[in-house]
């Protein structure tokens, strides 16, 4: 037999065994996303009463009473994945944003912080936010809250 026809046919095997075990790993990966996916989004759709869509990474329902929308985002720069929740709600009043910063050495202290202080706004609202450092959901990452009234909605 032609030593040549012999390489090409044994590339060719070689080829066809290496896309079967790619098209295995691509479907491997895809059932295991769409399960942890789902694993992230089942405490949402409980909280919210609401609908799971696994494939866009969305819930929606209502949170007493009110619209709530949940979806996974990326972080700026792309380093990781975030939960955005948005309640829909028409209560009024001035915009603000708290964030919660996680430390980066275990055990340290975090920040928490209003992008800027309104009077009357923000004091009153620091005690309510604070216990949520402990929910164990959030204690192994950072979170942010803000209400744009405009658009009647709080992130």
């Amino acid at each position: 037999m032609n030593p040549y026809l012999s390489f090409s046919i044994a590339m060719c095997v070689v080829v066809i065994l290496a896309l079967a075990g790619t098209a295995y790993l691509a479907a491997y990966f895809n059932r295991r996303s769409k399960s942890d996916m789902e694993a992230a989004l089942t405490p949402l759709a409980k909280v919210v009463d609401g609908e799971m869509e696994v494939e866009d990474g969305k819930v929606s329902g209502r949170y007493q009473g009110q619209l709530a929308e949940g979806k996974v985002a990326t972080m700026p720069g792309g380093m990781s994945r975030i939960f955005v929740t948005t309640i829909v709600e028409s209560a009024g009043g001035e915009p603000w944003e708290w964030t919660l910063t996680r430390s980066k050495e275990p055990g340290g202290p975090d920040e928490a912080r209003f992008q800027q202080e309104l009077p009357g706004v923000t004091d009153q609202i620091e005690p309510v936010l604070l216990p949520s450092r402990t929910i164990p959901i959030l204690r192994a990452s950072g979170s942010a809250l803000d209400t744009i009234p405009q658009a009647a909605s709080s992130k």
